[in-house]
């Protein structure tokens, strides 16, 4: 596994955060029982093409492309739930980051939760027409990390 690259971070930590991606990614692409290929596509545009205003979060993302196959196969061992872990995830964010940093990296993991939703929109005009069950799990993500 890529070992953290921010001081800030044990490589445990570092793990929590890059499943913390994983984890927004697979809940908003499976709520409707299926990823379609479109979402598949979606997780690879974001670890190399879609830009975000966090420094940790991009950093992060560039730790999973360096080395996804690991990243993933540690990710499928992780027992935690899906609560637990965004809650450990805000609680790890607030501890290490100043207020703006955890505000860029929360606004951030929203923001991809919103591309994988607009990733299955089925033509040109449903760009930004994303379903009622993922808007609600958007919701329900940024509830868990206290961003209503």
């Amino acid at each position: 596994m890529v070992e953290v690259q921010d001081a800030r971070f044990t490589n445990d930590e570092w793990r929590t955060l890059q499943f913390a991606v994983l984890r927004v990614y697979f809940r908003v692409a499976q709520v409707d029982d299926t990823i379609d290929q479109r979402e598949r596509a979606a997780l690879f545009d974001i670890l190399t093409e879609v830009a975000f205003d966090s420094p940790v979060l991009s950093e992060i993302l560039r730790s999973m492309e360096d080395d996804f196959p690991t990243v993933f196969t540690a990710y499928l061992q992780d027992e935690r739930d899906f609560v637990t872990a965004m809650q450990q995830t805000r609680i790890l964010l607030l501890g290490k980051l100043v207020p703006a940093e955890v505000e860029r990296f929360i606004r951030d993991l929203l923001q991809l939760a919103n591309h994988v939703a607009n990733s299955s929109a089925t033509d040109v005009f449903d760009e930004h027409n994303i379903s009622q069950a993922e808007a609600e799990v958007v919701q329900s993500i940024a509830s868990l990390l206290n961003r209503s």
